[in-house]
């Protein structure tokens, strides 16, 4: 049961990181990429960079998260050797914080930057519906970003992803408790920590595909 639970996790995983690497600088480019735009200039390049840098570091994190749903999945095979998942996830958590003070960063950037209101127009009289049927996207989680972008309400999207990172880090936190007291994570706590990084990285990629048909960039 374990084996057959953590192969269905890494297979999808490691297809969405297939996909993220085939579009070169993709992590950049889908998750949350181009709502800069809805910011005016003297701003938005400062906004953009933080991007950046925050996703590279939660890509780092997320990473780690794989090798050690590698590790757990090949345990029944060679064993667990726990200095080394330790140091594992201890990496995640370190790259993951450092994702959080990025996005901390980018939270205080829009927070003191004006909206560009040509932006914002454009967002909140955007056809969220037909968008989501033309390219079949799922809809729960479109429907959650569609409730902030349908309103202009960027910065609302920066509070989400800096929540997120937070339940991330409480999950990550819980596992490396059970790995230094030299003992597995139950299973739940790993389906959990891999289906909210999953969650993470779509409704990025939602926003991010609004945002490059609104302002018209090569997608």
């Amino acid at each position: 049961m374990k084996k057959n639970a953590l192969r269905k996790i890494l297979v999808f995983s490691v297809s969405v990181f297939i996909l993220f690497f085939c579009s070169g600088n993709a992590f950049a480019r889908l998750v949350h990429n181009g709502t800069e735009g809805g910011f005016l200039d003297e701003g938005s390049e400062n906004i953009r960079i933080t991007i950046i840098e925050a996703a590279g570091h939660f890509l780092k994190s997320y990473s780690e998260i794989l090798f050690l749903l590698h590790k757990v999945e090949i345990s029944d095979l060679n064993g667990i050797d726990y200095k080394e998942v330790q140091r594992i996830v201890d990496n995640s958590i370190f790259n993951l914080e450092n994702a959080r003070e990025k996005y901390i960063t980018l939270k205080q950037l829009a927070d003191h930057t004006p909206y560009n209101q040509k932006t914002i127009d454009k967002l909140v009289s955007f056809n969220y519906n037909k968008f989501e049927k033309d390219h079949l996207l799922e809809g729960k989680k479109f429907n959650e970003v569609k409730s902030y972008l349908g309103e202009g309400d960027i910065r609302g999207i920066y509070r989400k992803t800096l929540n997120d990172i937070g339940s991330i880090l409480d999950r990550l936190y819980l596992i490396q408790s059970s790995l230094y007291s030299f003992s597995l994570p139950r299973m739940s706590e790993l389906w959990n920590l891999n289906q909210i990084c999953a969650e993470f990285m779509l409704f990025g990629q939602h926003v991010a595909r609004i945002f490059f048909k609104v302002t018209g960039k090569q997608a």
